[in-house]
């Protein structure tokens, strides 16, 4: 049977307040997740965005991980008209660009090419 983690209750709380204090980067965040699961792929917030929610902090560094190669991160971009900066394309992380907010979405690690 698959092990279920549940985040506990005050974990919502501090996301909540969080994004009651940034609500335009959290947004734009959970758009371009949005995007990645309408097309069937995983993502997820890591890095230190998270570090800095869990301490109660401004986050100022939205990093976006998820099960998208480059090319498809990059091809749902540019469907919705999202700037893209190929900033490290070979390495599996492409930054898109909304509303003056910079996201670099990686593709999960692999010892494959991307």
């Amino acid at each position: 049977m698959p092990l279920t983690i549940k985040p506990e209750p005050a974990f919502h709380h501090i996301l909540r307040a969080s994004e009651e204090k940034q609500p335009g980067i959290f947004q734009t965040a959970k758009n371009i997740m949005s995007a990645l699961n309408d097309e069937g792929f995983a993502a997820y917030i890591v890095g230190g965005a998270v570090r800095d929610i869990l301490l109660g902090k401004l986050a100022r560094d939205f990093d976006i991980a998820t099960s998208a190669t480059p090319d498809k991160v990059i091809n749902i971009a540019n469907s919705r008209q999202w700037t893209v900066v190929p900033v490290g394309e070979a390495f599996g992380v492409v930054m898109i660009v909304i509303g003056g907010y910079q996201y670099e979405v990686a593709t999960f690690r692999s010892e494959a090419a991307y």
